[in-house]
């Protein structure tokens, strides 16, 4: 076999390598009693995990009410959509010295617990 051609099948087998772990880690966080969210560097959000989707469907009045989103809608919507504030939320975010961060989120009559851990 070639240089070249090793090198692409070592690539194919890394790949095959991480899309398993990737699927593994999706299983292990969907498994989890707790909701499980994750946003990007952008702050964009990128996942949502199965209790996250469960607990956000049963508040989605109230979600479409004060934020004008569908629960389908979360994943790929920025953080920023959720705040009045963003600027504030970001300053807390860019220091790794905040995490985790804890705090009590308030809309429309709920009151929902947040533990922010480090960024990845």
């Amino acid at each position: 076999m070639s240089n070249k051609a090793q090198a692409s099948s070592n690539l194919d087998n890394v790949q095959s390598i991480d899309r398993i772990e990737s699927i593994d880690f999706v299983q292990v966080l969907n498994s989890v009693a707790t909701n499980v969210f994750f946003a990007d560097s952008d702050l964009n959000i990128r996942f949502i995990n199965n209790k996250g989707f469960e607990t956000l469907r049963t508040i989605e009045a109230v979600l479409k009410q004060e934020f004008n989103i569908k629960v389908d809608e979360i994943v790929g919507t920025n953080i920023d959509h959720f705040h009045k504030s963003p600027e504030h939320q970001r300053r807390i975010l860019a220091n790794p010295s905040n995490f985790p961060y804890r705090a009590e989120i308030a809309f429309g009559g709920l009151v929902l617990d947040l533990i922010c851990n480090n960024p990845i």
